[in-house]
């Protein structure tokens, strides 16, 4: 149903040139396809309470044997077909209405087998490394404000360098979204009793 929603809205209301005709722009389309993610996340959260045998599809997600390179490969594969879509318009500018939909599917799929990867024995035990999970936590901690920063700090001035520009750029919105996040702790302390916890304010991570 949410799929049909989304490609009604796309093909007969369209989404205006505000943004340049692109869906992954600044318009109110991308509200509709982003609840897409949101049911794929919601369908992995409850997975693990679903019967197997009545629901195969999620059988072996939380197997602690199964290998790390499969899911690396089709998570590969999903971001190469992503980003080659949006290439292939760029390049040649044909079927850019059909190419741009159909690459919903493909950034689904990377966003499925990230989550996939991040639940391999690999990656938990990366995440609770003392080196490694300190890094994880302080990045995914900072979802909301990088979320906020990011639209002000991206670029194109810097594709001359890529991919290095792909580094530079996250490096800036990292440290941007950190900043933010220590203002917005200063201003509610402000209106807290007691003394500025400074501490609190610069804590990298919880």
């Amino acid at each position: 149903m949410a799929a049909t929603i989304t490609l009604l809205w796309y093909f007969v209301l369209g989404f205006g040139e505000k943004s340049g005709n692109n869906m992954y722009g600044w318009n109110y389309f991308k509200w509709c396809y982003y609840f897409l993610f949101m049911l794929l996340g919601s369908m992995m959260g409850l997975k693990r309470n679903l019967n197997k045998k009545t629901y195969p599809f999620f059988e072996g997600l939380y197997d602690k044997h199964i290998h790390i390179i499969p899911i690396f490969l089709k998570l590969l594969i999903c971001i190469v077909l992503f980003f080659g879509l949006c290439w292939f318009k760029r390049q040649t500018g044909i079927g850019w209405e059909l190419l741009q939909i159909s690459s919903l599917i493909p950034l689904l799929g990377t966003t499925y087998y990230f989550w996939r990867l991040s639940n391999t024995k690999l990656l938990t035990q990366a995440y609770h490394h003392h080196l490694t999970g300190p890094i994880i936590r302080f990045i995914s901690g900072l979802c909301l404000e990088i979320y906020l920063v990011q639209y002000n700090l991206f670029t194109d001035k810097l594709n001359n360098i890529f991919p290095l520009n792909l580094l530079v750029i996250f490096s800036t919105i990292l440290v941007t979204a950190y900043l933010l996040r220590c203002l917005s702790r200063i201003w509610s302390q402000t209106f807290k009793d007691g003394d500025y916890d400074w501490r609190d304010v610069t804590k990298l991570y919880s």
